[in-house]
């Protein structure tokens, strides 16, 4: 805790000067944690959860397998608001990673397209963004 409160100082201390703050404060990953769970155990699907993620301000970025854009096997999840550094889900928490989201969750709504709930949320093979909304 003494490491959270030193760099949560340090970052109060930039900001005062006029300097970006930089440094990371573990609270952030807590109400990622937080949400992420509370978001994934009221979703029953993974196109849904990618959707309620968005609606409460996240950015998921999905990782793509390899050879292409073909199956999705992970993201990483930012604050969409904010310019915060994408946190990768293994270094989120090991029941948030997505092959153990997946398991309480029923398979893709598309079964020929492994990519299918990234695409059904974005309309397009990039991540997942909050709408934006019109005034």
């Amino acid at each position: 805790m003494r490491r959270v409160e030193e760099r949560a100082e340090l970052n109060a201390q930039d900001q005062a000067a006029g300097r970006p703050a930089t440094r990371p404060v573990d609270l952030d990953r807590v109400h990622l944690q937080r949400v992420l769970r509370g978001t994934a155990a009221g979703s029953p699907t993974e196109a849904e959860w990618l959707r309620n993620a968005a609606m409460v301000g996240f950015e998921l970025v999905p990782r793509w397998g390899k050879g292409g854009r073909d199956v999705v096997t992970g993201y990483s999840v930012s604050l969409a608001d904010t310019d915060s550094v994408a946190i990768a889900e293994s270094k989120i928490a090991p029941d948030l990673t997505l092959t153990s989201l997946r398991k309480q969750w029923a398979p893709h709504e598309t079964p020929g397209d492994p990519a299918g709930s990234a695409r059904a949320v974005t309309g397009r093979r990039g991540g997942c963004r909050p709408p934006r909304h019109r005034r």
